[in-house]
């Protein structure tokens, strides 16, 4: 992936907010997690919702500069996965970022969410 000028903040480097955004792709919990489609779950009436979020930022990451993003599965829980990741420079292969996200399971039916 490539840093774009609206990942850029007044610093000139990636905002933290947008570390989440580039992890999201490749996190959500669905067929390779539990071996059914995301198109399954909402059907049902389920959908995931990140219920924890955790990002150790370790080196800025700048315009135009070419970075990796790594995850995978930590843990399978009930109704939980908590999938890992670390964003990497390109260039030299540098840990910029590294963190967790816990994904719950949730009633997307409007009578089950009150």
């Amino acid at each position: 992936m490539q840093v774009r000028p609206d990942d850029i903040d007044m610093n000139q480097h990636v905002h933290g907010s947008r570390y989440s955004i580039m992890c999201s792709g490749s996190l959500r919990p669905d067929e390779r997690c539990y071996k059914m489609p995301m198109q399954e779950f909402l059907k049902a009436g389920y959908g995931w919702y990140i219920k924890t979020a955790h990002v150790e930022y370790k080196r800025a990451l700048g315009l135009g500069e070419r970075f990796r993003v790594a995850t995978w599965i930590d843990a399978i829980r009930r109704n939980e996965v908590e999938v890992k990741f670390e964003i990497s420079r390109s260039s030299n292969g540098k840990l910029c970022s590294d963190g967790h996200f816990v994904y719950t399971l949730i009633s997307l039916k409007p009578d089950e969410r009150k």
